[in-house]
């Protein structure tokens, strides 16, 4: 689906965060190139780990200190099941904190980076196009 060489990354950020030891440190991944859920996900998954996973507090102020001041939605690796709970790609079914903005529509979950209130994940529609994070490997 993504031909090797006419494929463009319009931004490729690295974003550490830093006063983590070594093994705590996330990468995340910006691709502002709009795409469904599904195609961001085959897209993080071929050139990187696979969407972004969000599973403390510190990572979800790491990714909202990594996406200030940018204009998007993001694409982050949150999706419901079919009992209306959310799992993350790498199978982990516990949100464990509150971060959702006021919606109950959609079956993806977004980081909405242009928001200035703190709360910025809301569902969205999986086939809507928009920018997404991908997570690379931990140091």
């Amino acid at each position: 689906m993504f031909a090797s060489g006419t494929y463009f990354l319009q931004l490729l950020v690295l974003v550490v965060c830093h006063g983590l030891t070594v093994a705590d440190i996330a990468r995340y991944f910006l691709v502002k190139r709009s795409m469904s859920w599904s195609q961001s996900q085959e897209f993080c998954q071929k050139y990187f780990v696979d969407l972004t996973v969000i599973s403390t507090e510190n990572e979800y102020h790491c990714l909202q200190t990594a996406t200030s001041g940018e204009r998007v939605s993001f694409w982050i690796g949150l999706q419901r099941n079919e009992d209306n709970s959310w799992t993350w790609v790498d199978g982990e079914e516990n949100v464990h904190y509150e971060k959702w903005r006021e919606n109950k529509v959609g079956d993806c979950g977004s980081f909405e980076a242009m928001l200035m209130k703190p709360n910025k994940m809301l569902s969205r529609f999986c086939e809507e196009p928009h920018a997404f994070v991908c997570q690379g490997i931990d140091i």
